[in-house]
């Protein structure tokens, strides 16, 4: 039987028009320097959070037993005299492959985790508790290998740690600052106990000294920026994600709200009213930041505080506001904290 492709004719004629346009001389495009654009891509700054991600790809196996141990033993850090004991020691020697690539990713001088900020109040932060056991894998390391005499080594992980801590900087959620600035008071704490403790020699010492003086100067862990940051976010995601007439019911189960007398008050909430309290909430926001470098900032904060609770500010802002006057005392005892174990390292007193 004959077959007729007499109906494949328009078709056919397409395609020839489709061929004919894209055989036509396309406009040129201009063709780089290739050496130039070689050593752009060379030189470009690299997302310290896509190669952490990679690192706990490529040795899961070594960090499983390393969490798994450190899971049964407290590490007990606090105690300049702990030191990991034989088991845990064999487990941190084979944790080196995964330790010398960390000690690398620490020289990139930021990590974007990707945060789903659409999501507001909800969106995750997986990896504050991952980088939290990047920071024990360290710290242990670094007082196993003081104990041994290996004062440069040592202090290689707690010079990581440092520039770790202010990473995440610009990711403008305020509990990953305060992570940050905690992780900074710890190595801190750790460079003193080496530098008192263990009295590493002088190259050790140079190490922890260059490290500590190219750290950001301004904000280090990134608190101010959060606090000036968070207020507008949280709102704009309020905004567009309780966007019905009545959205208090909503708003109740978000925020978890538990006090009766708010809970009947945020239930009658319309959009309207919850604008009025958006706006107030972001007022609250524009004031804390005005008195965070103000001379007597930790008065200003409390002053804010005080008609935060008050309902000054309204009642969403109760909600969604931290205390700052509490947060900015963190921001300073960490900047003590740096500059005592700077002092330790001079060998100056205390």
């Amino acid at each position: 039987m004959r077959r007729s492709f007499a109906h494949m004719a328009p078709l056919a004629l397409t395609a020839l028009c489709t061929i004919a346009v894209h055989q036509h001389p396309a406009a040129a495009t201009p063709v780089p320097d290739a050496k130039a654009e070689a050593q752009r891509l060379t030189d470009r700054p690299i997302n310290a959070a896509l190669l952490y991600h990679r690192l706990w790809t490529l040795h899961d196996s070594r960090i499983a037993l390393f969490n798994e141990a450190t899971a049964r033993e407290e590490l007990d850090f606090e105690n300049p005299e702990w030191v990991p004991d034989e088991a845990l020691s064999e487990i941190l020697k084979n944790l080196q492959p995964y330790i010398r690539d960390l000690l690398v990713v620490a020289e990139q001088p930021e990590a974007d985790w990707g945060i789903e900020y659409s999501k507001g109040v909800e969106a995750l932060l997986p990896h504050l508790g991952q980088l939290r056991r990047v920071e024990l894998a360290l710290r242990a390391d670094a007082r196993r290998l003081a104990a041994a005499g290996e004062d440069e080594a040592a202090a290689d992980r707690i010079v990581a740690l440092h520039r770790l801590s202010t990473q995440s900087r610009r990711n403008g959620i305020l509990i990953s600052a305060l992570v940050n600035n905690s992780m900074g008071m710890r190595a801190s704490m750790d460079t003193r106990i080496l530098a008192v403790v263990y009295e590493i020699g002088p190259d050790a010492r140079a190490k922890l000294l260059r490290a500590i003086d190219a750290l950001p100067h301004e904000d280090r862990h990134g608190i101010e920026y959060a606090v000036a940051i968070e207020p507008p976010f949280f709102a704009d995601y309020i905004r567009r994600t309780f966007n019905e007439e009545r959205p208090g019911e909503r708003i109740i189960e978000s925020l978890m709200i538990e006090d009766e007398s708010d809970i009947a008050w945020v239930r009658a909430l319309t959009r309207s009213s919850l604008e009025r309290e958006l706006e107030l909430y972001e007022q609250f926001g524009r004031e804390a930041v005005k008195a965070w470098n103000d001379p007597e900032v930790l008065v200003r904060l409390g002053e804010l505080s005080r008609k935060l609770e008050s309902g000054e500010y309204g009642r969403v802002a109760k909600h969604l506001a931290p205390e700052f006057a509490r947060v900015r005392q963190q921001a300073e005892r960490a900047e003590r904290d740096l500059q005592r174990a700077r002092a330790a390292l001079l060998q100056e007193d205390d």
